[in-house]
């Protein structure tokens, strides 16, 4: 039932969005700042932390691929690659307080350890995901090698 709102809510804002042209509008807006593209993506990045921790992955994601996704083919970004950067910032969204899901899951499993006590060892995963955003960002070849050698 739940998910099946997040669906249709999606479906009626990516309708909305597309007869508006907000994504578009905010490609160029970005795009006219003239910001360099390292920083744009930093700003993307952040973006996404911060609305990890308070938002649900799926509505995330539904909710700024539409938006975003203009503004990195505007940049030149390869597609695939962009899709893995949005798969590591899910996963670093799920281990994030307070809405961390992953770490209620955990907590299900094993009840014995507190909430806190999952929440502490999650952090010591945010920084190798975050360096790994980097690397990609730096190297992207690294993300499109076997992508682009299958065509």
């Amino acid at each position: 039932g739940f998910l099946f709102a997040i669906i249709i809510m999606a479906f009626l804002l990516n309708y909305f969005m597309t007869i508006t042209k907000i994504p578009i509008y905010l490609a160029d807006l970005l795009n006219g700042l003239s910001l360099p593209p390292a920083l744009l993506f930093a700003i993307i990045v952040l973006m996404y932390l911060i609305l990890g921790a308070i938002m649900d992955a799926l509505a995330m994601v539904v909710i700024t691929i539409p938006i975003i996704l203009p503004l990195i083919t505007a940049m030149g970004h390869d597609l695939i690659w962009f899709g893995v950067i949005i798969v590591l910032l899910i996963a670093l969204a799920m281990i994030t307080p307070p809405v961390g899901m992953n770490c209620f899951v955990l907590r299900g499993a094993a009840p014995e350890l507190s909430l806190g006590e999952i929440f502490k060892g999650a952090v010591i995963f945010i920084i190798p995901i975050l360096l790994l955003i980097v690397i990609l960002y730096l190297f992207p070849e690294i993300a499109i090698f076997l992508p682009s050698n299958m065509y």
